[in-house]
């Protein structure tokens, strides 16, 4: 009997996986990509503060899923301009940022300098500053999750805004500033693709073109805790084919013909809201 229990014990006994932090810059990850090739599911690429250009600094590729890339200190990742931050292909998992100030970003329509090709996103306690084109691109299916972010003084790519929320895809935004964008197309803030879409306690200020912009394709879209102020646009908020919901939102001192416009296969549902 003594026997039995023991081998039981052996059998049944849980496998655990422990996670690798690789630092960067380091003798054997001179560069982020060499960390991010390095990494398998479940490690952690550590960068040490400090402003990181170049090959292998930009245009990042992620192929393996559920690696995250943290910022010790001040991290900085210069685009130059030209680039691209990152390359996600994460699916089934997803790829995770947190820490990381992206200058300088440059993407083509469909893409973004935070470009999430598949699987999940989740960008944590980032800022993206002057990107040309959009700055986080999620594409068809993509799960997003947003928190702490500030994404300013860019300028969004045409009919794609600043950060897009793709085809049946998911977008939870919290406690994050778009603020100082302009657009290439109408399109500053968050564009919205035929999705479900969360965003509680956020800021969209001073910004060159509509800062919610839901296309034809029957979203959801729940904002609460959040406001919208000073911005230029036509219109502040512009939703079609979409069930809208504004918990607690304030919209005010904004430039243009609507605060919101919603066509008329939307609806609207306002709760202890503001418009002014």
């Amino acid at each position: 009997m003594k026997t039995l229990f023991l081998a039981l014990l052996v059998v049944f006994l849980p496998v655990v996986a422990f996670s690798t932090t690789l630092n960067v810059p380091s003798t054997e990850y001179p560069t982020i990509q060499a960390g991010v090739s390095a990494a398998n599911s479940g490690d952690i690429v550590l960068i040490a503060s400090g402003t990181y250009t170049g090959s292998e600094n930009y245009n990042i590729s992620i192929t393996i899923p559920d690696i995250t890339v943290r910022g010790e200190g001040d991290v900085i990742i210069d685009c130059a301009g030209s680039y691209k931050a990152f390359i996600a292909d994460a699916y089934p998992g997803y790829f995770i940022i947190e820490g990381v100030i992206i200058l300088n970003g440059r993407a083509n329509s469909y893409e973004g300098v935070l470009d999430s090709k598949s699987g999940g996103l989740t960008v944590k306690d980032c800022i993206f500053q002057g990107s040309n084109g959009c700055s986080i691109y999620g594409d068809t299916g993509t799960p997003i999750y947003i928190e702490g972010i500030v994404v300013e003084d860019c300028a969004g790519a045409v009919n794609f805004g600043s950060i897009h929320v793709g085809n049946y895809g998911t977008l939870g935004m919290y406690n994050s500033i778009v603020r100082n964008n302009s657009s290439l197309g109408n399109h500053a803030g968050v564009f919205i693709d035929n999705a479900s879409v969360t965003i509680s306690d956020c800021k969209f200020y001073s910004n060159q073109g509509t800062t919610m912009y839901s296309k034809d394709g029957h979203s959801v879209v729940n904002v609460s805790n959040s406001v919208f102020h000073s911005n230029t646009a036509d219109h502040t908020i512009y939703v079609r084919e979409c069930a809208l919901t504004l918990t607690n939102v304030t919209i005010a001192y904004n430039f243009g013909a609507y605060g919101i416009q919603v066509s008329t296969t939307s609806t609207l549902i306002l709760d202890h809201s503001i418009i002014w």
